[in-house]
């Protein structure tokens, strides 16, 4: 018996029908295999960078702890300076040339002291930032069949602008001496006097 032209169009017309559900059942899948690989990347991407922000601002912190046991170090010797000249006032602290010395010093101290707040703080920032895509990224991992592919992309973007902004400042500190602010001779001299007015 030879099909007929009917049979023919109705079998090829069931067997596009049936590759056609295949292709839709599994491109889902296929998507979010692809989705979920990506997610994983930029999870391990964003632990990696907080693990190393995290050991930037520990380093930061022992940085400024040696800082501030230099600015002690110093203000005590200032103390005893200021007894043996018998100098109370700035002026006439500036008229020795140990003390101006000193005064100097604290002054750049104090000016990388606050440089290295202002990074502690960006590092802290910059985990803060991490932790919250992060636990975007876990969310979304648990919901990779349902989330359409906008949403994801528009997260790994998010991702991508985050972890280019921080990533160059996640191997080493970098202070630019040319934007570290100064402290006047004024401020280095009530630091040292005990009257921390920044």
């Amino acid at each position: 018996m030879k099909p007929t032209l009917h049979a023919i169009n109705k079998s090829l017309a069931l067997a596009c029908t049936a590759a056609w559900m295949a292709l839709c059942l599994a491109l889902p899948c296929a998507l979010a295999n692809s989705n979920t690989r990506e997610l994983e990347r930029k999870a391990a991407d964003i632990t990696l960078l907080m693990e190393q922000l995290e050991d930037r601002r520990q380093q930061a912190d022992a940085v400024l702890g040696e800082l501030s046991r230099l600015e002690n170090e110093i203000a005590n010797e200032v103390r005893i300076l200021k007894k043996s000249y018998d100098t109370a006032a700035l002026d006439d602290a500036m008229s020795h040339p140990r003390l101006v010395y000193n005064i100097k010093l604290m002054q750049q101290l104090l000016a990388y002291d606050q440089a290295l707040e202002d990074k502690i703080r960006f590092y802290q920032s910059g985990r803060d930032k991490l932790t919250y895509l992060h636990q975007l990224v876990q969310d979304d991992l648990k919901m990779t069949t349902t989330i359409d592919d906008f949403k994801i992309d528009a997260l790994t973007t998010q991702i991508s602008m985050l972890v280019n902004k921080y990533l160059s400042e996640a191997h080493i500190i970098q202070l630019d001496s040319q934007r570290v602010t100064q402290v006047s001779p004024q401020q280095a001299w009530d630091h040292i006097n005990g009257r921390h007015q920044r």
